[in-house]
């Protein structure tokens, strides 16, 4: 089944504007720990299963950190993107 357009359905939209679009490049054009941040909690949560209190001791914490790092990555990101769409977009909001 298609749209109007002869899209599939399953098929994404045109994007709705020039910032998106410039938020999506700087976001893919870099690497960040929140894209390893699924691997490194499923390794975490497979040693928090294992029943050695040492082990959990040691993963509890790393955890909590992982948290930390998600959230001042996910900041750093937004802080850099109110600094950049003014610049490549001067007529476009840095608001979303």
């Amino acid at each position: 089944m298609s749209d109007a357009a002869g899209r599939g359905m399953g098929a994404p939209g045109p994007r709705p504007g020039p910032g998106e679009g410039a938020v999506r490049d700087y976001v893919d054009s870099r690497r960040r720990i929140s894209e390893y941040y699924m691997y490194v909690m499923l390794i975490l949560v497979i040693l928090l299963f294992i029943r050695v209190p040492s082990i959990q001791r040691l993963a509890e914490p790393v955890v909590l950190l992982l948290i930390v790092f998600v959230i001042v990555d996910a900041w750093l990101l937004r802080m850099n993107l109110k600094r950049l769409i003014p610049q490549r977009l001067p007529g476009q909001s840095a608001r979303a």
